[in-house]
C-alpha cells in the first residue's frame, strides 16, 4: 500500500486505511516538504518582510505585478498618496502566510510581513486569527497619466521571388528545382525554400487592417465587451461577438469597422445576434498584443494587461463595457458575473482605485460575482455606469429605493489563513514606508535599526511599539536566531569595511602586515574616515552651497527642494542623498560600538591580506590612502550573502573565533562526571558545530524509512542517521507508537546508542573527568502491545554512524 495499513486493535490484525485516511497522510507528507525549509530563513532573512511576486500594486504605471515594482522601482501609492520606491530585495525560499477576506481580498506575504489595522497598529501575518479584522484600500486614485501606446506589425510572407532573389538565381530556376530536386545553387535554394514551406501562406491573402496608435476610452470599451461576451474561435479565421439586442450588437460591429477598418456581418440567429468580423489579423492582433485566450477560454479571461497600466477613463471604460456585457443591475444592486477567478479579482481591485468596494464570491454553478451595493452602487454609478439605459434605469431605480447610504467601513475580516513556502519580492517606500497592494495597506521593509532609529523613519506614535516589537524579537529567551543574525550581520559589515581600509593602509609607503599595529594612529584613521560635512549633517537653508556633481547627492531631490516643493529634509535628511551618500553618513567602522574593530584585527589577518596584496606603495601618506575609501563595501558584501546563503552555509562560513570571543559565545554539554550541565568550549568550530545541528531538520534527528518488508512480513523498518548525538529513547518510543497506528504493523528503529561503565563512571566523579563512552548499535521493536530492545553488532549499523558533521538535509535525501 501507498502508506502501509492501520492497526485496528478490535480485529487484532492490520487492516486497509479509507480514501479520507490515506488522503490526510498525503497532504502531511506535502506540508513537510513546505515546512522543511523554516530554519533556512530565521538567520539570514530576518527583517526584510515581502509578498508574493505576482501581488498586484497600485503604481504610477498601474496595476501592476510586486516583480515588476521591484525591477522598475515604479513609484507606488501607499493607500493616500504616490511614494517612491528607493530599495528592493527577493528572497526565496522563506516561509509565507496566505490570508483571504470575507469580501475576497487574498494576499500571499512572508510570515513576517506586516499588514495595517484600522487603528493604524501594524501586525505581522503570522500573528493574524480569523475574524481579525484588518483595514482595506485602493491606490487612493494613483493612475497612469498616458495612453497605452499600441505596436503591431501585420505578419509578413515568403514568395518564391524572394527565394530566388536570396539564392540569387531566377524564380524559373527555383520552380524546376522544385519539381526536379535539381539546379545550380541547389543548397542556397534549398535553404531558401524551407522559410518559404515554413511561412504561412495565407499571410499573402490577408487584408491588412487599422491598428490604432493608443489603447483610448473607445478600444478600452471595445475590450471590455469584447473580453464580456466576444469570443476567438480556435479553429476558425474570425472573431465573434454574440447579443440579445440587435442594437448592442451593431455597436460592437461599428466599434469594430471604427477602430480597425473591418466591416463586420450582424445577423439574427434564433434569440440572439451574432456579429462576425473575418480578419486573421485582427484576430492574431487581439491575442498577441492583449492575450485574449481562444477556444472554450471564459475561466482564462483576465483583464489585459494594458488596461490594468491605463488611466481612469480608460480603466472606466473597459469595466462600463464588461459589466454591459456580463454585468447585472436590479434590486440586489450591480453584479459583475464571470466564470474565471482571476478576472474577477482583478475587476475588485481596480474598482478600489475608484473607491468603490466590492464583495467577490464564487457560486455554486461555479461563476464569480462582483457585487456592489448601497454607497459603492451609487459611486459606480456616478463614476463608471452601464452604457445601457435599461441597465443604467435598472441601478437608478435601486439606489432611489434606498432611504440613506451608510458609511462604508474600509475594513475586512479574515476568514481563511494558509501557511506554506516560496519566492518573495520586497520593496522599501519613502515617507510613509507602506504601500497599497493585494487591496490591504503593506509596510515596506528597510534595513530596520538603521533607518527606523538613525534616520528618523518612525513617527512619535510608531518609535514605542517599533523598539518593543525589536525587544520581544531580539530579546527572546534561549537560543535566539533572530539576535544571531543581526549580530552576524553586523559582524559582516564591519569586517569586509575593515578588510577595505586596511588594505588601502598597507599600500601606503612603509607600512607592513609587520609593522602595522605599531605604525598606524588609529584615531587619526577613524577621524579620517568620519563622513564628509557634506553628508553628516544637512542644513536645509543651505541647499544652495551644494556643490554640482558629487554622486552622494539625489540632484532630483536638490532641485524640488529648492524650487519650493513640499520636501522636509529637516525631518527626513536622507532623502537628499544617494546609495552612495547613505553608506557613507552610516559609515559602520565610526559607530561608537566598532572603534576598535581596526586596531583588533590579528596578525594572522594582516598576513593574510598582504599576501595577496599586489600594488603595494602606491600612497605616500594615510591621509592620501582613505581618500579612495568605497563606503559601500560592507552593504555590498552584504547583498551578496543574500543572493547565495541560506542559515547553515552563513553560519557555516562566517561566524569566527573573533566573532565568538565578542559575543561571549559558548558550548555547553551534559557531565557524567558532576550530573551536570558545564560549559565545554569556546572554540569558534565547536561552537560552530552546535548552531549548525540546530538549525538543520529543526535540530531534530533525521529518520530514514530503511526497509517496508522488515523481517519480510511487511513490517517498517526506520533508521536514525547518527552523528554523535544519540536519540531521547522514550521519545523514541512514542514516535513509534504513532508510527504503528500508520504503518499497520510492527515498527522497528535502529540507531546507536553511547554506554557507560559504572566503573569508569566512579573513577571520573572521583577524578572530575569525563568518561569515554562505548558507541554500541541498538534496536527498539513496537509490535502494537509491546516495545523489545535489542543490542546490534556493530557492522549492523557502523553505516549509520556519521564519518563527518553533515549539514545538507533536504527534504529529497531524509523525507520518506
Amino acid at each position: 500500500q501507498k502508506h502501509g495499513r492501520q492497526y485496528d486493535p478490535e480485529a487484532g490484525k492490520a487492516v486497509e486505511m479509507a480514501d479520507w485516511q490515506e488522503e490526510i497522510l498525503e497532504i502531511l507528507r506535502r506540508e513537510a516538504y513546505y515546512f522543511a525549509p523554516q530554519k533556512m530563513t530565521k538567520v539570514l532573512n530576518e527583517g526584510w518582510a515581502c509578498v508574493a511576486p505576482d501581488t498586484p500594486v497600485f503604481s504610477s504605471d498601474g496595476l501592476v505585478e510586486m516583480q515588476e515594482v521591484v525591477e522598475q522601482h515604479a513609484p507606488v501609492s501607499d493607500g493616500d498618496e504616490t511614494q517612491a520606491v528607493y530599495d528592493s530585495n527577493i528572497i526565496e525560499g522563506h516561509d509565507t502566510v496566505t490570508v483571504e477576506t470575507r469580501r475576497g481580498f487574498e494576499l500571499t506575504g512572508s510570515n513576517n510581513h506586516r499588514i495595517r489595522r484600522p487603528d493604524g497598529s501594524w501586525v505581522r501575518l503570522d500573528e493574524l486569527s480569523t475574524g481579525e479584522t484588518i483595514e482595506v484600500s485602493g491606490g487612493n486614485g494613483v493612475w497612469p497619466d498616458e495612453y497605452v501606446a499600441l505596436d503591431w506589425d501585420h505578419p509578413d510572407h515568403v514568395t518564391l521571388d524572394d527565394v530566388a532573389e536570396a539564392a540569387g538565381v531566377s524564380v524559373w530556376t527555383v520552380i524546376r528545382y522544385r519539381k526536379t530536386g535539381r539546379a545550380e545553387r541547389a543548397d542556397a535554394i534549398e535553404r531558401e525554400l524551407a522559410k518559404y514551406d515554413a511561412d504561412d501562406q495565407g499571410n499573402s491573402q490577408r487584408e491588412t487592417i487599422r491598428i490604432p496608435d493608443q489603447l483610448d476610452e473607445q478600444f478600452g470599451r471595445f475590450l471590455g465587451l469584447f473580453v464580456g461576451d466576444g469570443h476567438l474561435p480556435s479553429n476558425s479565421r474570425h472573431i465573434g461577438f454574440t447579443s440579445g439586442s440587435r442594437d448592442r450588437a451593431e455597436e460592437f460591429a461599428g466599434l469594430t469597422e471604427e477602430l480597425f477598418g473591418v466591416e463586420p456581418t450582424v445577423s439574427e440567429q434564433g434569440s440572439r445576434w451574432r456579429v462576425y468580423a473575418y480578419s486573421k489579423n485582427l484576430m492574431d492582433f487581439l491575442t498577441d498584443v492583449f492575450d485574449i485566450p481562444s477556444g472554450n477560454a471564459a475561466h482564462k479571461k483576465e483583464v489585459p494587461d494594458q488596461i490594468r497600466r491605463s488611466p481612469k477613463s480608460v480603466v472606466a471604460e473597459f469595466i462600463r463595457g464588461l459589466m454591459d456585457a456580463d454585468g447585472y443591475a436590479g434590486d440586489a444592486g450591480a453584479i459583475l458575473s464571470t466564470k474565471s477567478e482571476p478576472m474577477s479579482r482583478q475587476v475588485q481591485l481596480l474598482l478600489t482605485n475608484f473607491g468603490i468596494l466590492s464583495r467577490r464570491r464564487e457560486q455554486s454553478d461555479g461563476c464569480y460575482h462582483v457585487h456592489l451595493t448601497g454607497k459603492s452602487a451609487k459611486l459606480f454609478a456616478e463614476q463608471i455606469g452601464f452604457g445601457y439605459d435599461e441597465k443604467t434605469d435598472a441601478l437608478r431605480s435601486y439606489l432611489d429605493d434606498l432611504a440613506w447610504f451608510e458609511n462604508e467601513s474600509w475594513t475586512d475580516e479574515i476568514v481563511s489563513i494558509t501557511e506554506g513556502s516560496g519566492t518573495v519580492y520586497d520593496i522599501s517606500v519613502e515617507n510613509t514606508h507602506r504601500y497599497a497592494a493585494a487591496g490591504l495597506i503593506n509596510h515596506n521593509s528597510y534595513w530596520e535599526s538603521l533607518m527606523m532609529a538613525d534616520e528618523n523613519f518612525a513617527g512619535a506614535d510608531e518609535f514605542v511599539t517599533y523598539a518593543d516589537h525589536m525587544s520581544k524579537v531580539l530579546g527572546s529567551g534561549g537560543l535566539n536566531p533572530y539576535s544571531l543574525g543581526l549580530e552576524l550581520w553586523e559582524y559582516v559589515e564591519n569586517t569586509e569595511n575593515r578588510r577595505h581600509v586596511v588594505e588601502q593602509l598597507l599600500r601606503v609607503e612603509g607600512i607592513t602586515w609587520r609593522n602595522f599595529h605599531d605604525t598606524i594612529d588609529f584615531e587619526q584613521v577613524l577621524d579620517l574616515l568620519e563622513p564628509d560635512d557634506l553628508v553628516a549633517s544637512v542644513d536645509p537653508e543651505a541647499l544652495d552651497a551644494i556643490p554640482a556633481g558629487d554622486p552622494r547627492i539625489d540632484y532630483d531631490t536638490l532641485d524640488a527642494a529648492l524650487s519650493g516643493e513640499d520636501v522636509d529634509l529637516e525631518t527626513y535628511p536622507w532623502k537628499l542623498f544617494t546609495y552612495f551618500g547613505l553608506a557613507e553618513r552610516h559609515y559602520s567602522l565610526v559607530q561608537p560600538a566598532n572603534r576598535g574593530y581596526i586596531a583588533r584585527i590579528s596578525m594572522e589577518e594582516l598576513e593574510r591580506i598582504s599576501r595577496y596584496l599586489f600594488d603595494d606603495e602606491r600612497y605616500a601618506s594615510v591621509e592620501e590612502a582613505l581618500e579612495d575609501i568605497d563606503y559601500t563595501v560592507g552593504w555590498e558584501r552584504m547583498r551578496e550573502i543574500r543572493e547565495s546563503h541560506n542559515d547553515v552555509t552563513f553560519i557555516d562560513e562566517f561566524l569566527t573565533q573573533e566573532f565568538v570571543d565578542e559575543h561571549d559565545y559558548f558550548t555547553y554539554e551534559y557531565m557524567h562526571s558532576s550530573d551536570d550541565y558545564r560549559a565545554t568550549s569556546t572554540d569558534y568550530e565547536d561552537v560552530k558545530k552546535k548552531l549548525m545541528l540546530q538549525f538543520t531538520n529543526f535540530g531534530k534527528p533525521t529518520i530514514a524509512v530503511a526497509d517496508g518488508n522488515y523481517r519480510n512480513r511487511n513490517e517498517l523498518l526506520l533508521e536514525h542517521q547518527y552523528n554523535g548525538v544519540s536519540l531521547d529513547v522514550e521519545q523514541a518510543k512514542d514516535t513509534l507508537e504513532r508510527v504503528f497506528e500508520l504503518w499497520g504493523r510492527p515498527v522497528a528503529l535502529r540507531t546507536i546508542i553511547k554506554t557507560y561503565d559504572d566503573h569508569d563512571l566512579e573513577v571520573a566523579r572521583r577524578r572530575d573527568r569525563e568518561p569515554e563512552p562505548e558507541e554500541t548499535g541498538f534496536e527498539i521493536r513496537y509490535d502494537g502491545m509491546d516495545f523489545a530492545e535489542e543490542e546490534l553488532d556493530w557492522t549492523e549499523v557502523e553505516h549509520l554512524a556519521a564519518t563527518d558533521v553533515d549539514y545538507d538535509t533536504k527534504p529529497d535525501e531524509w523525507l520518506a
